[in-house]
């Protein structure tokens, strides 16, 4: 009872995310079981646990760290045994090595179809990082335990601290250097939410079949490579036809995206254009998502600007209050504040509101197009503007 009670403080330290819980959670079963002397299959403590926290909330199914924790787990549970038998270590040192890596490949396998689902990329360095991560980590996760201890004796605690300090401190300068090898990682993959259940499929089938020797599972594998080959040609056939305009949504910022094919005309303000932090974080997954191979990079003026695409025309309002020579465009899309009249001279058949503007007038503008009967789309409200050309 102290140990569970102990497990669930420190989760509370830790924020309870997915992650955290699902250990705690799993953890608390397995001593439970201990408690009333009944013998507990790990399989039916991951269940349990998933099932006790979706019942708490559904919406953690959603969650990439939820999904990643179980399937990492069922991944060492499940694959790590057999991949162990396929090595004999000769002493100790080998031994420990050799753990971690069949811990590193059971886990990779059991999680590279979400994280290539989620972030479009492959670490290829994963083996020879997680050596280097895994040890590291766990002298972290002691050594601050341990300063939590000695928080109170001064001399101890600066020791134990200036000591973890370093331990961290070397652990991301080590990440940092192998994120910076050279094909350290495959970036722009893209599958979608049925692509990844096939490959989970084929690496099921391939298992089991090394397992058991059923070629019926072979033939199963096969299958699900080829309908997933198949798949990923109709994609690319698909993006290499596209013609589509895209209006992100990126607060107190102009993101647009004009695309012809896998090529793309990306209008951005400077304030996401040269910070690569908010590039990547706002545009650079979707970037992959969609195919594109090359990006023109344009810092769009001030000025009223005309955009015309496939017999469509797309207006973007400047900060000018003077009516502007074009008019009745197909969409207007409001960047600045502008007096709600000069609507009225314009007459857009649709209004597209991007997030560089205040809420308040924001709102004004929303208003006055469901008096007019105008379609306004808000990107902050409503998400990314997606019109295809």
């Amino acid at each position: 009872l102290v140990i569970i009670a102990c497990l669930w403080i420190y989760s509370a330290l830790c924020g309870l995310s997915p992650s955290i819980l699902r250990a705690t959670v799993m953890f608390t079963f397995i001593i439970s079981a201990d408690i009333l002397d009944r013998r507990s299959n790990i399989y039916n403590t991951l269940a349990a646990s998933c099932f006790t926290l979706l019942c708490v909330d559904a919406n953690m199914l959603a969650n990439v760290g939820f999904q990643l924790s179980y399937m990492a787990v069922i991944g060492i549970v499940f694959i790590q045994p057999l991949i162990y038998k396929w090595y004999a270590p000769p002493n100790w040192l080998v031994d420990q090595i050799w753990k971690i890596t069949s811990v590193s490949i059971a886990a990779q396998l059991a999680t590279s179809p979400i994280g290539i689902l989620y972030f479009h990329q492959f670490p290829n360095c994963f083996l020879f990082s997680n050596l280097l991560i895994i040890p590291l980590t766990t002298v972290i996760l002691y050594a601050c335990i341990g300063l939590l201890l000695v928080s109170k004796i001064t001399v101890i605690a600066q020791v134990v601290g200036t000591a973890t300090k370093y331990v961290i401190v070397f652990t991301n300068w080590l990440v940092m250097q192998v994120e910076d090898v050279p094909y350290a990682y495959v970036n722009g993959l893209q599958i979608s939410i049925f692509q990844s259940i096939l490959m989970y499929i084929l690496f099921l089938c391939l298992i089991f079949y090394f397992m058991y020797q059923y070629s019926w599972l072979f033939k199963a594998s096969l299958m699900a490579l080829l309908y997933f080959i198949c798949i990923n040609a109709y994609q690319n056939i698909t993006q290499h036809q596209q013609k589509v305009a895209w209006i992100y949504s990126i607060n107190n910022s102009n993101a647009i995206q004009l695309v012809n094919g896998t090529h793309a005309v990306l209008l951005l303000d400077s304030n996401v254009r040269y910070d690569k932090q908010k590039f990547k974080f706002h545009l650079q997954q979707h970037v992959w998502q969609i195919g594109i191979e090359t990006i023109d990079t344009i810092t769009p003026t001030s000025n009223w600007q005309q955009l015309k695409m496939a017999n469509t025309t797309i207006l973007l309002a400047g900060k000018q209050h003077d009516a502007p020579n074009f008019t009745s465009p197909d969409y207007l899309v409001i960047r600045y504040q502008l007096p709600v009249a000069l609507l009225e001279q314009v007459q857009p058949k649709q209004v597209i509101i991007s997030g560089s503007l205040k809420p308040f007038y924001s709102k004004e503008i929303e208003t006055y197009c469901q008096q007019k009967n105008i379609p306004v789309h808000h990107v902050t409200n409503s998400g990314a503007f997606n019109l295809s050309l």
